[in-house]
């Protein structure tokens, strides 16, 4: 039944690319969908919502941002938090950031300061393929790897 409606899910995504691809740019929200493995083992689909603009950029040519990565696991519980700078590279449609925040990422769900690094680059005027690593600080927050899609809003 779960892998039904991750199915139906994903198929549903898979349809609005297009239409959302091509949408007026005008937010500064992105969201993105796609597949994280986690340190204890277990894997499934993740959501990932990036609110561009909030926060003070001290260095010239980064871009603030706040995002909250949301694995879909059975039991759930599972987040990461997280403040990042984005640096996007001139002339190409590729990015780079890292940031630093909370969450818990592994069994027995204990929260924690993490940190991540993620990059992407563009596949359409909307859409970007994405990575992300998330590290804890200490093993009880865990690790996470996500790979997916983002569509700006």
């Amino acid at each position: 039944m779960k892998r039904t409606l991750l199915s139906i899910f994903a198929a549903a995504a898979i349809a609005a690319l297009p239409a959302l691809a091509y949408a007026d740019p005008s937010g500064p929200l992105d969201v993105a969908g796609g597949y994280m493995h986690l340190s204890d083992g277990t894997s499934s689909g993740a959501a990932i919502v990036s609110l561009h603009g909030i926060g003070i950029s001290g260095i010239p040519g980064v871009h603030p941002q706040v995002s909250f990565a949301a694995p879909l696991t059975s039991g759930g519980g599972r987040y990461a938090l997280t403040a990042e700078g984005v640096v996007h590279v001139p002339v190409t449609h590729v990015f780079a950031g890292a940031g630093i925040g909370v969450g818990q990422l592994n069994a027995p769900l204990r929260p924690g300061a993490l940190y991540d690094a993620f990059a992407g680059a563009a596949l359409a005027p909307h859409v970007d393929v994405v990575a992300r690593y998330y590290g804890g600080f200490s093993h009880y927050v865990g690790q996470g790897v996500f790979a997916g899609l983002s569509v700006h809003l």
